[in-house]
């Protein structure tokens, strides 16, 4: 295997992990996390 070859699989295998990802987050509901966006006044 050539350095392609092996960057090319990587790639693939992160894209697939990454689809799984986020139909376990959608299928659980969505995600549980939520972020509090807070502005500092001048």
């Amino acid at each position: 295997m050539d350095l392609t070859e092996i960057f090319c699989a990587i790639d693939d295998y992160c894209t697939q992990q990454k689809i799984n990802w986020n139909v376990k987050i959608l299928l659980s509901g969505g995600s549980k996390k939520k972020s509090k966006i807070s502005v500092k006044p001048e």
